[in-house]
Protein backbone atom coordinates (compact mmCIF):
# COMPACT_ATOMS: atom_id res chain seq x y z
CA UNK A 1 0.00 0.00 0.00
CA UNK A 2 1.01 3.51 -0.59
CA UNK A 3 1.97 5.64 2.52
CA UNK A 4 -0.56 7.94 1.47
CA UNK A 5 -3.13 5.51 2.13
CA UNK A 6 -2.04 4.52 5.50
CA UNK A 7 -1.85 8.25 6.45
CA UNK A 8 -5.30 8.82 5.87
CA UNK A 9 -6.38 5.82 7.90
CA UNK A 10 -6.66 2.87 5.93
CA UNK A 11 -4.74 -0.30 7.36
CA UNK A 12 -4.45 -3.78 5.78
CA UNK A 13 -6.74 -6.09 6.52
CA UNK A 14 -9.54 -3.55 5.83
CA UNK A 15 -8.75 -1.75 9.85
CA UNK A 16 -9.74 2.15 9.98
CA UNK A 17 -7.10 4.19 11.61
CA UNK A 18 -7.80 7.94 13.07
CA UNK A 19 -5.12 9.18 14.22
CA UNK A 20 -3.87 13.05 15.28
CA UNK A 21 -0.57 13.31 13.72
CA UNK A 22 1.82 15.58 16.34
CA UNK A 23 4.73 16.96 15.73
CA UNK A 24 7.03 15.35 17.96
CA UNK A 25 10.18 17.76 17.36
CA UNK A 26 8.40 21.49 18.28
CA UNK A 27 9.58 22.99 21.54
CA UNK A 28 6.98 25.09 23.91
CA UNK A 29 8.83 28.19 24.69
CA UNK A 30 10.42 27.74 28.23
CA UNK A 31 11.20 30.09 30.56
CA UNK A 32 14.45 29.00 33.01
CA UNK A 33 13.12 32.21 35.01
CA UNK A 34 10.53 32.37 37.63
CA UNK A 35 8.05 35.11 37.34
CA UNK A 36 6.89 36.23 40.97
CA UNK A 37 5.38 40.05 41.80
CA UNK A 38 6.15 40.31 45.19
CA UNK A 39 3.34 42.02 47.10
CA UNK A 40 3.23 43.66 50.51
CA UNK A 41 1.05 41.48 53.30
CA UNK A 42 -1.16 43.23 55.45
CA UNK A 43 -3.24 41.67 58.68
CA UNK A 44 -6.53 41.47 58.10
CA UNK A 45 -9.08 41.03 60.69
CA UNK A 46 -10.27 37.51 60.58
CA UNK A 47 -13.49 36.59 62.20
CA UNK A 48 -13.03 33.36 64.62
CA UNK A 49 -15.61 30.76 63.39
CA UNK A 50 -17.65 29.95 66.68
CA UNK A 51 -18.03 25.96 67.46
CA UNK A 52 -20.73 24.79 69.55
CA UNK A 53 -22.04 21.22 70.10
CA UNK A 54 -23.97 21.12 66.78
CA UNK A 55 -21.64 22.93 64.50
CA UNK A 56 -21.09 20.94 61.38
CA UNK A 57 -17.22 19.98 61.44
CA UNK A 58 -17.06 18.68 57.92
CA UNK A 59 -14.57 15.70 59.11
CA UNK A 60 -13.74 15.82 62.36
CA UNK A 61 -11.81 13.12 64.14
CA UNK A 62 -12.56 12.16 67.69
CA UNK A 63 -9.13 10.80 69.46
CA UNK A 64 -8.97 8.61 72.25
CA UNK A 65 -6.00 9.60 74.64
CA UNK A 66 -4.60 7.75 77.73
CA UNK A 67 -2.71 9.37 80.36
CA UNK A 68 0.35 8.02 79.30
CA UNK A 69 0.14 9.85 76.03
CA UNK A 70 -1.14 7.37 73.67
CA UNK A 71 -3.79 7.43 71.27
CA UNK A 72 -5.90 6.13 69.33
CA UNK A 73 -8.32 7.22 66.83
CA UNK A 74 -12.13 6.20 66.95
CA UNK A 75 -13.72 7.61 63.96
CA UNK A 76 -15.07 10.93 61.98
CA UNK A 77 -17.41 12.83 63.24
CA UNK A 78 -19.99 15.66 62.19
CA UNK A 79 -20.53 17.44 65.70
CA UNK A 80 -19.49 18.22 68.76
CA UNK A 81 -22.22 16.40 70.23
CA UNK A 82 -21.94 13.19 68.17
CA UNK A 83 -18.47 12.78 69.46
CA UNK A 84 -19.73 13.08 73.17
CA UNK A 85 -22.11 10.19 72.29
CA UNK A 86 -19.64 7.84 70.32
CA UNK A 87 -17.38 8.39 73.11
CA UNK A 88 -19.70 7.45 75.78
CA UNK A 89 -20.28 4.28 73.46
CA UNK A 90 -16.78 3.49 73.10
CA UNK A 91 -15.93 4.35 77.18
CA UNK A 92 -18.70 1.68 77.49
CA UNK A 93 -17.41 -0.81 75.21
CA UNK A 94 -13.84 -0.76 76.57
CA UNK A 95 -15.19 -1.24 80.31
CA UNK A 96 -16.92 -4.29 79.52
CA UNK A 97 -14.09 -5.87 77.91
CA UNK A 98 -12.29 -4.69 81.12
CA UNK A 99 -14.53 -7.14 82.59
CA UNK A 100 -14.27 -9.79 80.41
CA UNK A 101 -10.36 -9.68 81.08
CA UNK A 102 -9.24 -7.84 78.18
CA UNK A 103 -6.85 -4.91 78.35
CA UNK A 104 -7.86 -2.06 76.34
CA UNK A 105 -6.92 0.81 76.71
CA UNK A 106 -8.11 3.16 79.23
CA UNK A 107 -8.70 6.78 77.74
CA UNK A 108 -7.98 9.47 79.93
CA UNK A 109 -10.02 11.85 77.70
CA UNK A 110 -11.35 12.44 74.29
CA UNK A 111 -10.16 14.58 72.01
CA UNK A 112 -12.03 16.43 68.95
CA UNK A 113 -9.85 17.53 65.84
CA UNK A 114 -11.70 19.82 63.13
CA UNK A 115 -10.19 21.96 60.29
CA UNK A 116 -9.79 24.96 60.65
CA UNK A 117 -10.42 27.91 58.11
CA UNK A 118 -7.02 28.01 57.27
CA UNK A 119 -6.67 24.10 56.12
CA UNK A 120 -4.87 22.99 59.45
CA UNK A 121 -6.47 20.61 61.83
CA UNK A 122 -6.48 21.40 65.43
CA UNK A 123 -8.36 20.54 68.78
CA UNK A 124 -11.85 22.08 69.15
CA UNK A 125 -13.22 20.10 71.87
CA UNK A 126 -11.92 18.20 74.77
CA UNK A 127 -13.93 15.36 76.43
CA UNK A 128 -13.53 13.41 79.84
CA UNK A 129 -13.79 10.07 79.59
Amino acid sequence: MHRATLAAGLLPGGFFRCALRIPLDYVFPLSDECVWKESKMTPTKQSQRTITETTDLGIGLLIAESEDGDYQPIGAVMTIREAREIAANDIRRRMHRLEQGSDPMCPARYLVWAQGDGGEYSTVAEIEA
